[in-house]
């Protein structure tokens, strides 16, 4: 389990207030257009396979997370 997975829990389960924006932050990043520009830079110097190796690493972690959400927010709807 990630900090990722933990903030999530804690925002979406309890509705952190005090620290929600560090929670928000750390869970729901905002977009780094620049990042996102150097990040593609460098993928398409790699070979091929190494490049898509990357790429299906970050589709399964993006899927990994998304389903982490998904099923935490299942939890607090039962909550309720």
């Amino acid at each position: 389990m990630t900090y990722a997975d933990i903030f999530c829990v804690a925002h979406e389960l309890f509705d952190m207030t005090a620290v929600d924006i560090n929670h928000r932050e750390r869970v729901y990043p905002p977009p780094d257009r620049e990042l996102i520009q150097l990040e593609k830079e460098l993928i398409q110097g790699l070979p091929k396979d190494v490049a898509e190796a990357y790429r299906q690493d970050q589709l399964r972690r993006t899927e990994f997370e998304s389903e982490v959400i998904l099923r935490v927010r299942a939890v607090r709807e039962q909550r309720k």
